[in-house]
């Protein structure tokens, strides 16, 4: 005999599952597939040694498996109840900022060279939908050109009375040399935490990226890059 669930049910035990689910996915960033997810958790709390919520996860891991298991049947032992549901988010949360920038963010970065057209870098703009991008000479990172930067730099000379350039002519080296560039990416090292970075954004207003190196310092190759969108992105998925 099936056990007998209320639609509240259902919607209490989907619920869990999409949550766990995105919680699964977030865990086995950096592991892949293969390894149970017991094993994970294990591995993910010894090198974490601040984080303490190792058996709380097992637990509520166990409850999604029996869950998944007796699903249609009549095996099914207990449901997810709301405080569950909040516990699983509350530990995705956790696990968000504890992560290494260069799991968390890891991606190809494009870059162009000071000597790159401003027609171009708009090109990209609107066909990749990037809004920084790296400067790289000679290994090495020598600025950051971003869209508000372009935007600013239009505007400054539009106001005060300066000839129209071409874009087509002005390489973007003429933009950041004038632009307050400095203040507008750090660098941090691959092992740095997410939480650690995202406070780089509040520390420092102008913070248009944070760029991902092997150790933190100005060589390439760059592992990754965050944006203010991604700090965005993130907190609105935990």
């Amino acid at each position: 005999m099936r056990v007998l669930l209320t639609s509240e049910d259902r919607n209490r035990i989907q619920r869990f599952k999409e949550e766990f689910n995105q919680l699964e996915q977030q865990l086995r960033r950096g592991f892949g597939r293969k390894p149970p997810l017991v094993q994970i958790v294990k591995s993910y709390a010894q090198t974490h040694r601040g984080w303490k919520h190792e058996q709380e996860l097992l637990g509520l891991l166990n409850l999604r498996n029996d869950i998944s298991h007796a699903e249609g049947t009549d095996r099914l032992l207990a449901l997810p109840t709301e405080f569950a549901i909040r516990d699983v988010r509350r530990i995705r949360r956790s696990i968000a900022w504890l992560q290494a920038v260069g799991v968390r963010f890891r991606k190809k970065v494009e870059f162009v060279n000071p000597d790159t057209t401003v027609a171009t870098v708009l090109s990209l703009v609107s066909e990749r939908d990037y809004s920084q991008f790296p400067i790289e000479e000679q290994g090495h990172v020598k600025g950051l050109i971003t869209e508000n930067g372009i935007t600013r730099w239009f505007a400054k000379r539009y106001v005060s009375g300066a000839s129209w350039p071409d874009p087509d002519q002005t390489p973007i080296k003429a933009l950041y040399r004038n632009e307050e560039n400095r203040t507008a990416y750090v660098i941090v090292p691959r092992h740095q935490s997410v939480e650690s970075a995202v406070g780089e954004f509040y520390s420092h207003p102008d913070l248009e990226a944070i760029l991902i190196t092997e150790g933190g310092k100005n060589v390439l190759p760059l592992l990754g890059i965050i944006t203010r969108w991604d700090v965005l992105d993130l907190t609105r998925a935990i």
